[in-house]
């Protein structure tokens, strides 16, 4: 790994793919990723704030560590994107790569058809 003053001065790695996503489009994503519904994912219907605040505290009384946290939730308020202004993967050497091809190949194993058996009956 480079120096802490190759990665400027607050020492911050902005460790990040190229394309940005809502918590939305990534649940989405890993449905239709995953090949549910054929591809299609299932429909992702947002949680009222108010829902998610008390399944949250709910979560908090199971016995335990706790799943869920207010917390957690006012973490999800603020957006989790890197600025551009830090030194990134491209700095340490590493090509950023597209989510898509990876998050299916990971989903999808052990599915019927996939790895070098669905290569077999493709061919």
């Amino acid at each position: 790994m480079q120096s802490r003053a190759a990665a400027g001065a607050t020492g911050v790695w902005e460790a990040c793919g190229p394309q940005v996503y809502t918590l939305g489009a990534l649940v989405h994503g890993a449905g239709v990723w995953a090949g549910i519904a054929e591809g299609r994912g299932r429909p992702v219907i947002p949680l009222p704030e108010w829902a998610g605040r008390l399944q949250a505290a709910l979560m908090q009384l199971a016995p335990g560590e706790p799943l869920m946290s207010g917390d957690n939730l006012d973490s999800m308020k603020v957006d989790n994107v890197a600025s551009g202004s830090e030194a990134g993967l491209i700095d340490l050497g590493i090509q950023a790569a597209a989510l898509e091809p990876i998050a299916m190949d990971y989903l999808q194993r052990g599915l019927p058809g996939h790895g070098l058996l669905g290569l077999r009956r493709r061919t």
